[in-house]
């Protein structure tokens, strides 16, 4: 499996009455992915039928599009982890140290590719 790229789910807990909230915050993140993050190949964001769970699921062409996607966010991220806080943070492909450790006081988890195929 020869691929640089990689992908991460994270999971979100929309606290009751914050739905609209949420939203506008997301929608600011979402707008600011598409305007500066060439490497970022995907950002699908689904919110469950009550407004109560989101996930996000992005995928980079290479794993250094992370830190620069952090930095692209900034206070906005902050913003949205404060109204929806993390209850999974699953990341899938190879990732550096330094990556690993920005990403872990998230609370993400890794799991780095071992087999498959892309086309």
């Amino acid at each position: 499996m020869a691929t640089n790229q990689v992908q991460y789910t994270v999971e979100m807990t929309i606290p009751e009455g914050q739905t609209g909230e949420f939203k506008r915050l997301a929608q600011g993140a979402i707008n600011l992915v598409k305007a500066n993050e060439p490497k970022m190949l995907s950002s699908e964001w689904y919110i469950s039928d009550n407004g109560r769970q989101c996930y996000v699921v992005e995928r980079y062409s290479e794993a250094d599009g992370i830190p620069a996607h952090i930095k692209n966010l900034g206070r906005i991220l902050t913003d949205l982890i404060k109204v929806s806080p993390i209850t999974r943070f699953k990341v899938f492909g190879t990732i550096s140290d330094e990556i690993k450790n920005t990403l872990t006081p998230l609370g993400a988890k890794f799991f780095p590719a071992w087999n498959g195929m892309t086309r």
